[in-house]
């Protein structure tokens, strides 16, 4: 955006650090989008808003309606008390809204949703939140898959690190759609300046899904390495879950 000659804004959380953040003349700002009172300086007028803060990992369920449904109603409405001249609010939201899919042809923007997350129903709540301001904020919802590239934390970055050290976990069966991070952030910017894509849900990433196994192997070619596969049987999969979760409450 800042290459394009925009003047460019950046919200940082309470935990987030500006090393790894753009070079140059970007003004940020601290705020929590669980507390309105800090986001303040983002009551200002704004061409085009991106709204990517989000959680997708807790032990706590509550916490995932917290920021992504109650965050995002945050955010939304300190941008309306500054909005001005607002073209468009672009949402990241997430594949996982919609639940898996039921259908072999896959899912598309017109898939029923059925979230069976918490992160998930998280998210959707947020989009239908802000449908409901149709005619105040000019929203477009981009739902995004399992995203990789450099900068990232999470998403398959646990795999690489997993195979750089000679192992992976190998779960039956399983695939999913991928995006590289700089194919989504041109998705991105396509939903928020092309005209007519107001009101619109777009899903960002790869046209097919790709099986776990062929990203082991994608991942083990780029590193250069074999990895032990180490087979893991859904059932004790979840069960080991259900068990980490619960000791991750109690701490």
């Amino acid at each position: 955006l800042k290459e394009k000659g925009y003047e460019v804004w950046g919200l940082l959380g309470p935990g987030d650090r500006l090393e790894g953040t753009p070079d140059g003349d970007i003004h940020w700002v601290r705020g929590d989008v669980t507390d309105p009172e800090t986001l303040e300086e983002i009551k200002r007028t704004f061409s085009f808003v991106y709204h990517l803060a989000g959680l997708n990992s807790t032990a706590d369920p509550a916490r995932f309606y917290r920021v992504n449904f109650e965050g995002t109603v945050n955010v939304a409405k300190a941008v309306l008390a500054g909005r001005g001249t607002l073209e468009r609010f672009i949402f990241a939201s997430s594949f996982a809204a919609m639940g898996p899919a039921l259908d072999p042809a896959g899912l598309d923007e017109n898939t029923p949703c059925r979230p069976v997350s918490d992160y998930g129903r998280s998210k959707l709540m947020a989009e239908l939140f802000l449908r409901s301001l149709a005619g105040a904020l000019p929203v477009t919802v981009v739902r995004l898959p399992l995203v990789y590239g450099p900068g990232g934390t999470g998403g398959l970055f646990p795999y690489f690190k997993l195979i750089s050290k000679g192992i992976c976990p190998r779960l039956p069966g399983g695939e999913a759609t991928l995006g590289f991070v700089e194919d989504i952030v041109a998705g991105m910017e396509l939903a928020a300046e092309t005209p007519g894509t107001e009101g619109e849900t777009f899903l960002l990433g790869d046209e097919t899904a790709t099986s776990l196994a062929d990203i082991i192997s994608a991942i083990e070619n780029a590193l250069g390495k074999k990895s032990l596969r180490i087979p893991l049987r859904k059932g004790a999969v979840l069960k080991y879950s259900a068990i980490a979760q619960t000791l991750a409450k109690i701490r």
